[in-house]
């Protein structure tokens, strides 16, 4: 949601997955810097490793794939952080409350795991790696518990953080709470 909100104000996603049943409004995230996050490093939201630095031919995918001009964003699991340290990113970390955080992960398998133990442990590790990716190039929260309930004040500080003015009616009717399903 938060990628889409960036999006809808003028932000290049590049080629994303499309919408589906499961999130009619879309998903955001570029396809081809996720494959080569992957392909270089493995799943990091699966990894008990430790975040990992920039691979050697990172400045040659990013030419690649990111456009020449204009803003433009990547989502990604917060463990990826370190590869952006050398292109003075704007940091958006989107937070929701940790139960909410580990059903969906449980559900969703995004951790690689349906344990509830191994789940928490990995989620702790991306609540470390956005506290990380935040004190070493600032940043700001977005919470989307609060943003679901009407509370738009951190989309408003992410947007204004990136010098984007917001779009009040259009990030209203971009919200929708029902795809929340945790």
């Amino acid at each position: 949601m938060t990628a889409g909100l960036f999006h809808l104000h003028g932000v290049w996603v590049g080629r994303c997955r499309e919408p589906d049943n499961y999130n009619e409004k879309g998903f955001f995230e570029n396809l081809d810097f996720k494959k080569a996050l992957i392909e270089r490093h493995g799943r990091m939201a699966q990894s008990l490793e430790p975040d990992k630095e920039a691979p050697e031919d990172w400045d040659k995918v990013v030419k690649k794939f990111g456009p020449d001009d204009g803003p433009w964003l990547v989502k990604h699991s917060s463990r990826y952080w370190k590869v952006w340290d050398y292109h003075a990113p704007k940091i958006i970390c989107v937070r929701r409350c940790t139960r909410s955080t580990i059903a969906s992960g449980i559900a969703t398998k995004m951790y690689g795991s349906t344990d509830r133990k191994t789940v928490n442990k990995l989620v702790e590790l991306h609540h470390e790696s956005m506290d990380k990716a935040i004190r070493k190039h600032g940043g700001v929260n977005v919470m989307v518990d609060r943003l679901i309930k009407g509370d738009l004040r951190s989309i408003q500080r992410a947007l204004n953080y990136c010098k984007l003015e917001m779009d009040e009616k259009a990030v209203k009717k971009f919200i929708s709470p029902g795809l929340f399903h945790y």
